[in-house]
């Protein structure tokens, strides 16, 4: 086997998972000792005073980057150099009174020496905190874009220099059209079926035909002249490509392929060319190098294919420090992600996916050009992935109806959100700002096809230390469901006491419906908790959060929501519980809370399935829940809950419980 060394990636946690620590020798830090703070992930504090630093050891002595934060844990500037340390970039970054990231300002190598790079500004809607991006400035180049939204906030419009885009949606937040002037692409306009696809250009499994996807509906193979084959790991990471049947020097072998390495983070940090002689008189010796590197800090891309990379608000990869190129390469964007610059694929660059090419076909408007984008794969400019959400049901959102649409990219709106994974859609931040209030901002962005939850757990809260929505959280503890961590009304809700001795089943199965409810707008004011069961526990049969009060407010509400549907309107919804004399359930076919009544108290969980909601929920209730209790003994694990309600973004569920 040829080859060279393999990168060595070293990580160090401090006591709540958050890593602490990207580091090679040289890096002076100590540890663990992280302010009380809640900071972007990735950061190591210095031994005394200075920024703090982050680097990896492939090469000694390379200090990779810094950063510095605001009160509010916003970064407020940051350094990094590229490998070999040829080429720095410093960042500023500035808010409103908001913290809505209202410019970035880049400066690093230009054709005439250092200056600025990228200079993005940012303005929001006047007079409305609905963090909307109405207009960009790109100071560099002069040019201003003009953004217009309709009644459901999808784009609606973009208008810059000499340009311009109106978008059109069908209703189940298709984008069907867009109707372009001044060399803007445009698109369409394009008829959806009831199944958000078009009629006879998608197989059985909704994918979209064309590709050839293995079991799990990913796509293996592009069906095109000299596609190469893709294998993926069990998280759904693209881990290997091979191209057969060539003749690739240096050592004339029949198959050339690439490894993937991740980091441990869920980023892929190294790619490795190889080849082998599968053919007549092969050996099948696999030879191969390193062929590029790319390194994050904090969630933020800095290095990309051995080159550092400047950013923008999205993520998008704006320049670099190509030393093939005086001064590096600038790129820019049209909303949707079709590239306005004329540059090579086959590298990170809209919103930081790997921009492929090919492997789309040339139904619903692909132009060729297909990102990777984690967990399946984005047509550039079309506004919608190429197979539905892996995510399913799960991923949708009541709030939001047109989540249920599996293919649509960010619900209409590239402007102010983004979709890492190809799972779900993102507020920009919280790192960079704090805008998007119409939904809950997701960091952690955990979810049962990721390889872990960021570089961090959780979302930093101004005070420090709190739960989301607490707005301080008092003294840090390594616990994130500690009595300190949760917010004042939780606190109202319960006593230390009974807390701190609780099991981390019966504190996550509290926050579960405590957040959710919440995020919901159920009223549980005046209402105390008497006891947290969890099904095998002191003789539990149930997993449920029973409170104690006046209910009277509680019964009104969810009888007049519209949100809930009673016994008495629908029978599926089942009979009440012993003791109580309503039963209400969420009018959701997945994760739908339960609440049941009495004049006295209520009884609250929250089920993977509603039997009152179709036929879909009465068999998924019957199969998946209770013939499964029943045999088991046991109910819905409080952490599979977690996980769902976090990836359906129903609400922010910060960090798991990990007990007292």
């Amino acid at each position: 086997m040829g080859g060279g060394n393999p990168p060595n990636y070293s990580y160090t946690y401090d006591l709540m998972g958050r890593l602490t620590n990207l580091y090679e020798p040289s890096c002076n830090t100590s540890g663990n000792n992280l302010t009380s703070k809640p900071v972007v992930t990735g950061l190591a504090a210095p031994v005394s005073g200075g920024n703090p630093c982050v680097n990896y050891n492939t090469a000694p002595t390379e200090l990779v980057g810094s950063a510095s934060y605001g009160p509010a844990g916003e970064m407020t500037s940051a350094t990094w150099a590229d490998y070999n340390l040829t080429n720095t970039y410093s960042e500023t970054r500035t808010y409103n009174s908001l913290l809505q990231l209202t410019e970035i300002k880049t400066t690093g190598p230009t054709t005439t020496g250092t200056g600025t790079v990228m200079d993005m500004q940012y303005t929001f809607t006047a007079g409305a905190n609905n963090g909307r991006i109405t207009q960009s400035t790109d100071a560099v180049s002069g040019e201003t874009v003009q953004y217009a939204y309709d009644v459901l906030n999808r784009l609606a419009s973009a208008t810059g220099a000499g340009w311009s885009t109106a978008y059109s949606y069908d209703g189940f937040g298709n984008l069907t059209q867009k109707a372009s002037t001044g060399g803007a692409p445009s698109m369409g306009p394009i008829a959806f079926n009831a199944q958000n696809q078009v009629s006879g250009q998608y197989d059985a499994n909704g994918n979209m035909i064309g590709p050839t996807y293995d079991v799990e509906n990913r796509v293996i193979h592009p069906q095109t002249s000299g596609a190469p084959w893709y294998t993926y790991d069990p998280r759904g990471k693209r881990v290997y490509m091979e191209t057969p049947n060539l003749n690739t020097p240096p050592y004339n072998v029949a198959t050339a392929c690439e490894i993937y390495f991740y980091g441990i983070t869920g980023q892929r940090l190294v790619t490795y060319s190889c080849s082998y002689n599968d053919g007549s008189g092969g050996d099948n010796t696999l030879y191969y190098s390193t062929k590029s590197r790319n390194l994050y800090f904090g969630g933020k891309l800095i290095r990309s294919a051995d080159v550092a990379v400047v950013t923008d608000r999205l993520g998008s990869v704006r320049a670099n420090s190509n030393p093939t190129v005086t001064g590096g390469e600038r790129f820019s964007y049209y909303p949707y992600g079709e590239e306005r610059t004329s540059t090579a694929d086959g590298r990170e660059k809209f919103g930081t996916y790997f921009r492929d090419v090919g492997i789309g076909g040339t139904t619903d408007g692909y132009s060729g050009a297909v990102d990777y984008a984690d967990q399946r794969y984005y047509g550039v400019g079309t506004g919608r992935f190429m197979t539905p959400d892996p995510l399913g049901l799960a991923g949708a959102n009541l709030k939001n109806p047109g989540s249920w649409n599996r293919y649509a990219y960010v619900g209409g709106d590239p402007i102010n959100f983004t979709d890492r994974h190809g799972t779900h859609r993102e507020c920009v931040g919280p790192e960079d700002d704090l805008t998007c209030s119409d939904e809950p901002d997701n960091p952690c962005d955990e979810d049962p096809f990721m390889i872990g939850c960021g570089l961090g757990g959780g979302r930093p809260s101004g005070g420090g230390g709190g739960n989301p929505g607490s707005g301080g959280g008092g003294s840090y503890d390594p616990n994130p469901c500690s009595w300190a961590n949760l917010s004042q009304a939780q606190q109202g809700m319960l006593n230390a006491p009974m807390w701190t001795t609780a099991s981390k089943e019966a504190q996550q199965e509290f926050m579960d419906v405590s957040l959710d409810a919440a995020a919901i707008g159920v009223p549980l004011d005046g209402l105390t908790i008497s006891t947290v069961t969890i099904a095998g526990q002191n003789g539990a049969a149930q997993t449920e959060v029973n409170f104690t009060g006046n209910t009277a407010n509680l019964v009104k509400w969810l009888d007049t929501s519209g949100v809930f549907t009673s016994n008495q309107q629908d029978p599926l919804v089942g009979a009440p519980h012993a003791g109580y004399t309503g039963n209400y359930r969420q009018n959701t076919l997945t994760w739908s809370m339960q609440i049941n009544t009495n004049g006295g108290g209520a009884q609250i969980d929250i089920d993977p399935y509603n039997p009152a909601y179709g036929l879909a929920g009465l068999l998924g209730h019957g199969l998946f829940q209770v013939i499964p209790n029943l045999l088991t003994g046991g109910d819905t694990n409080p952490f599979r809950t977690r996980s769902a309600l976090q990836q359906g973004q129903r609400a922010n569920m910060g960090a798991p419980c990990t007990g007292n």
